[in-house]
C-alpha cells in the first residue's frame, strides 16, 4: 500500500521550521552583537545583515535580532 504524501503540508512544515531556525539564529546573533558592543564598543543600533540562507524568511530573522538584542538589556539589568 503506498502512503499519500500531503506536499503542502510537507512545504509548509519546512517553512515553518525554516521561519522558527531564522528567528533562533537571529537572537543568537542579535544577543552576541549586544554583548560584543558592550564589551568593545560599537553602535548596537546598527542594521544587521540578514544571512543569505534566510533571506525569504528575513522578518523572523530580523524580529529574533531585535529579542536578542532585548534580552542582552535584560540580562545586564538584572545582573546589576
Amino acid at each position: 500500500m503506498t502512503e499519500h504524501i500531503d506536499m503542502r503540508a510537507l512545504m509548509a512544515a519546512q517553512d515553518r521550521e525554516l521561519e522558527n531556525s531564522a528567528t533562533s539564529v537571529g537572537i543568537s546573533n542579535g544577543y552576541d552583537h549586544a554583548n560584543f558592543v558592550t564589551a568593545y564598543g560599537g553602535d548596537l543600533e546598527q542594521v544587521t545583515n540578514v544571512p543569505d540562507r534566510f533571506h525569504s524568511v528575513a522578518s523572523y530573522y530580523l524580529s529574533g535580532w531585535a529579542e536578542g538584542l532585548e534580552r542582552f538589556e535584560n540580562d545586564q539589568y538584572e545582573d546589576a
